[in-house]
C-alpha cells in the first residue's frame, strides 16, 4: 500500500468513525428527549 492510499484510508476511516459516533450520540439524545417528553406528558395528564 502506498503512503497516499494509506493516508486516504485513515482519513476515510476517521471520517466514518466521527459520523457513526455522531449518529450514536444523536440517537442517545433523542432517546433521552423522548423519555423526558413521556414523563412530562404523564405529569400533564
Amino acid at each position: 500500500m502506498s503512503s497516499t492510499n494509506y493516508g486516504n484510508f485513515i482519513w476515510v476511516y476517521g471520517f466514518y468513525k466521527i459520523k457513526v459516533s455522531n449518529c450514536l450520540s444523536q440517537n442517545i439524545v433523542l432517546h433521552k428527549l423522548t423519555r423526558v417528553r413521556r414523563k412530562t406528558l404523564m405529569i400533564l395528564k
